[in-house]
């Protein structure tokens, strides 16, 4: 539910832009395997949440090629890099699939936070017709994966997000506005500041047994600073 109401919120941002259009990233995380996903979720330490990383559009964005202005009717290609920041050293990203039919296997490549690479060959492509559910945006997964919480029980956020959109010259998503063409004009939409990433979170809480002593060293604290 949770993921729909952030889309909700995306368009109407963009209609404040003046447009009504509305295309990015998205990155969404789940407490159940997958089996419904939202921005947030909370964990505890030793805990393992689900979060997948995928390109949405809205019906009404439009790119132009030499035939003409369009609207998308499929997604062509990602390229850049993701970010999973507030790691610390305990926590683990694991388990990443690609989801596209296309890809450099860079783009699930792990350093740190660090999900894929700022170069040009680390991308992820699929071509996905219109007929997509719209709730209320056409969406499909790039990659999905796991984040492993350490057994640290201080409360923290990770922050899962992305953080370089593009590489060099190559456009950070690009579309296709006649879908399977002999001739595939590629584009970026026209609505270039209705791009919204979304971002998701995880929120580390201490496990119940930890959860007095670190309240307790929280008083504490605050004793002595009084």
């Amino acid at each position: 539910m949770s993921g729909l109401i952030r889309a909700g919120v995306a368009v109407l941002v963009c209609g404040a832009q003046g447009a009504s259009a509305a295309w990015g990233l998205r990155f969404d995380v789940s407490k159940n395997g997958g089996a419904t996903w939202e921005a947030a979720v909370d964990a505890l330490p030793g805990e393992v949440v689900h979060f997948r990383f995928g390109a949405y559009f809205d019906e009404t964005t439009l790119v132009k090629t030499a035939s003409g202005t369009g609207p998308v009717q499929t997604l062509s290609r990602f390229t850049g890099q993701n970010q999973v920041a507030g790691l610390i050293a305990d926590d683990a990203i694991q388990n990443l699939v690609v989801r596209t039919t296309n890809h450099h296997v860079s783009v699930v490549s792990v350093s740190g936070g660090l999900i894929g690479t700022t170069a040009a060959t680390s991308f992820a492509s699929n071509l996905y017709v219109r007929g997509l559910p719209l709730t209320p945006t056409y969406y499909n997964a790039i990659y999905t994966g796991e984040i492993r919480i350490g057994q640290d029980s201080s409360l923290r956020t990770l922050t899962l997000s992305n953080k370089q959109f593009g590489s060099g010259a190559i456009a950070g998503l690009t579309f296709f506005n006649g879908g399977y063409l002999p001739k595939q004009e590629i584009a970026s939409p026209l609505d270039h500041p209705n791009h919204i990433d979304m971002v998701a979170s995880v929120r580390v809480i201490p496990s119940p047994g930890a959860l007095p002593v670190a309240i307790g060293a929280t008083f504490a604290m605050r004793r002595r600073r009084s």
